[in-house]
């Protein structure tokens, strides 16, 4: 039988996946001339609902891990610190070292920050909030877990957050973002918050 938590993990995949065909599906009917009548914004804010929904069920589940004093990290530790043996090691020496002298004696510092920077990464992508910068912090955490020998699904994780980087200017847009960025804008082309009085905004793209 699956546990509450492997469920509902299971179910924000599903979702993910729905969301995922909703938005192929719309783009084809575009793509062929069909923008009307296909509830593509109506069927992503009913998934996006559904999936903050289960996302407070995940992180409720979590939480006792999020107040951890760093007993789960030193045992990570110590499994990745027995894949340096051998003919061909799974975890490479500088890192080994990395591990028994940083993340071991701070073992509580890296705990909070691993534990709660996954909820940073998990409410940015799902908000769509600085959503390049949430992917780009996701895969950070997942190189360390491949450099500490924890393949799992880490890869598939990384390749998605490597997509989510590359299209960091429209992976947001039906979230947060979609506000935000021309707000902020880039450094070479202030947003609304840093331009300077009086400056003429850019003319806004238009389709003919």
């Amino acid at each position: 039988m699956f546990s509450s938590r492997s469920i509902s993990f299971r179910i924000g995949l599903v979702l993910a996946a729905i969301a995922a065909v909703l938005t192929l599906v719309h783009i084809i009917l575009s793509l062929v001339g069909i923008t009307g009548d296909d509830f593509w914004g109506y069927a992503l804010l009913i998934l996006f609902v559904l999936a903050l929904i289960f996302a407070f069920i995940q992180y409720a589940q979590e939480r006792p891990a999020l107040q951890s004093s760093g007993t789960a990290v030193t045992g990570f530790v110590s499994g990745a610190l027995k894949l340096t043996s051998g003919a061909h090691p799974a975890v490479q020496g500088w890192y080994a070292w990395f591990l028994q002298n940083t993340v071991t004696p701070n073992a509580g510092l890296f705990s909070f920050l691993v534990s709660w920077g996954e909820v940073a990464v998990g409410l940015g992508l799902l908000l769509g909030l600085l959503t390049g910068i949430a992917a780009g912090f996701g895969i950070l955490m997942n190189m360390n877990f491949l450099l500490a020998g924890a393949v799992s699904i880490n890869p598939v994780l990384g390749m998605l957050g490597l997509f989510l980087c590359l299209s960091w200017r429209v992976c947001g847009w039906i979230g947060v973002d979609s506000q935000l960025l021309p707000a902020l804008g880039l450094p070479w082309k202030p947003g609304v918050w840093f331009r300077s009085p009086g400056t003429v905004a850019p003319p806004a793209v238009t389709q003919s």
